[in-house]
């Protein structure tokens, strides 16, 4: 794959699982009580800012892309 496409893909399939995670926050599903607890603790998703501590950007697309899978995958996604 020619490297241009390789990059676009990858940044494009880290916007969609930056997307997808931003809204699996628990503040958005858990109401006001879920803002106090750890993102994993409801979710079982990973917080956004693991992900940032990734440098290389095609290692957190594929991480990001991996974590929505979670999401896409979930029963109430599959209906």
């Amino acid at each position: 794959m020619k490297p241009f496409k390789q990059t676009m893909m990858a940044l494009t399939a880290g916007g969609l699982a930056a997307s997808l995670l931003a809204f699996a926050e628990p503040q958005v599903w858990g109401g006001a009580d879920a803002a106090s607890e750890p993102a994993t603790s409801s979710t079982g998703l990973k917080p956004l800012s693991d992900f940032s501590k990734i440098k290389d950007l095609e290692q957190r697309a594929v991480a990001l892309f991996q974590e929505a899978g979670k999401v896409i995958q979930s029963p109430r996604c599959m209906v």
